[in-house]
């Protein structure tokens, strides 16, 4: 998160009516708005184009995950005018290299901060294998603290490190 010094700050939409509009597909999930602040969207592929979407990845030898991550940098990319973005993922806590990881009970999910750069100048293939790589690479530190990542940053720890979530 070098030479990254603030955060990803998205412009808000004028209201959430705006968010509904972006696709008719689009289902509110009433329930997860907690208040003014945050806001969830959900949605469901047809299956057409989820085949779709998985022949893409399969044909680019990339995983769904580092595809929904590059829609989801070009989509913060877009709102925050940014074209080096910042934003936090899930992750299982896993593949962590902790012995017997796989006989544990109980949650190990952990967020990391995700830094995609838009590079227009790739082609679409590669810059998506960079994406995955990039992310195959901070699996390594899953299990790293969240305050701690932001502590080595350069994002001031009065600030959160991202405003959105994956």
């Amino acid at each position: 998160l070098s030479s990254l010094p603030t955060q990803t700050k998205l412009i808000p939409l004028r209201d959430k009516a705006e968010l509904s509009s972006l696709s008719t597909q689009t289902k509110q999930d009433k329930s997860q708005q907690n208040n003014d602040d945050f806001y969830q969207q959900s949605f469901q592929l047809d299956e057409l184009s989820y085949f779709s979407l998985q022949k893409f990845c399969q044909q680019n030898h990339i995983t769904t995950n580092s595809l929904i991550q590059a829609a989801w940098a070009l989509l913060i990319s877009a709102y925050s005018g940014d074209n080096d973005v910042l934003f936090g993922a899930t992750t299982s806590g896993r593949s962590a290299d902790i012995a017997d990881i796989g006989q544990r009970v109980g949650l190990f999910i952990n967020t990391l901060p995700v830094r995609i750069q838009i590079l227009h100048e790739l082609p679409v293939r590669q810059w998506l294998q960079n994406i995955q790589q990039q992310f195959a690479e901070l699996l390594s530190h899953e299990s790293a603290d969240l305050s701690i990542i932001q502590q080595c940053s350069e994002i001031s720890n009065d600030q959160s490190l991202f405003e959105s979530l994956l």
